[in-house]
């Protein structure tokens, strides 16, 4: 990617059974949790531009349970959105 702009990137590995999500993002990248309550919890993505400015890449662990959604975007979707307000998209 050090020929092109770069990239905003993330990996989620989603475990339902174990009831936990592995989480690693660099970038742009807006990741949350979202539970049956309604109740959301952001991810941490690092700063960086892979290709170009990386300065770590780190693994985060969540709580993640059979009626979780996980909610991954990057540039062009508001941060600020909440999944009540975009009725049927759960």
């Amino acid at each position: 990617l050090r020929a092109t702009r770069g990239a905003a990137v993330s990996v989620a590995e989603l475990d339902a059974r174990g009831g936990a999500v592995r989480f690693a993002g660099l970038g742009n990248v807006a990741a949350t949790l979202v539970d049956e309550g309604g109740a959301s919890r952001s991810m941490v993505s690092h700063n960086g531009i892979v290709g170009h400015q990386a300065a770590r890449v780190q693994e985060f662990g969540y709580p993640f349970g059979a009626s979780t959604i996980a909610v991954l975007a990057t540039d062009g979707v508001r941060a600020q959105w909440r999944l009540d307000q975009l009725p049927g998209l759960a």
